[in-house]
């Protein structure tokens, strides 16, 4: 189950099946054509035992100011140096942004790349045991650009 992807709701419903699976002290058989799972109680334990550990939080925030160091909109990606910290993130791009964003540069005298703008993002904060925390960014918005004097 790719963490990066999962909706935070999904998860908990994987937690309250194995939960439930576990305390049935179920043994679990999935057969389709020739493929033939057995999933046995112990691995059903260490299953809930995992996913009980696991949290994935997701937030937006539209307060994220930074120099845009670099946007691909066709591969959706994006680089950004946060201030004041100078730490650089990247992530990936909305589809809502990316077309957004070919058409803003389209227009004469746009200039994005190597400014700093106050962005709005969504952020995937994604926590499992013996693992360090991680971030995802989700580049949704440029709202404003901030002028340095």
């Amino acid at each position: 189950m790719p963490l990066i992807k999962t909706d935070p709701r999904q998860l908990s419903i994987f937690k309250d099946f194995f939960k439930h699976l576990s305390d049935s002290g179920a043994n679990v058989r999935f057969v389709e054509n020739d493929v033939d799972r057995y999933i046995d109680e112990l691995s059903i334990e260490r299953a809930r035992s995992r996913i009980e550990n696991v949290s994935v939080e997701d937030i937006e925030d539209d307060k994220i100011i930074g120099k845009i160091l670099g946007i691909t909109p066709l591969s959706k990606k994006f680089d950004i140096e946060l201030s004041p910290i100078g730490e650089a993130i990247k992530g990936s791009i909305s589809q809502k942004f990316s077309n957004e964003y070919l058409e803003r540069i389209a227009q004469p005298n746009e200039d994005i790349i190597g400014k700093i703008w106050q962005v709005k993002m969504k952020i995937r904060e994604i926590n499992e045991p013996n693992k360090p925390a991680r971030k995802i960014y989700t580049l949704l918005e440029l709202i404003k650009k901030i002028s340095r004097t």
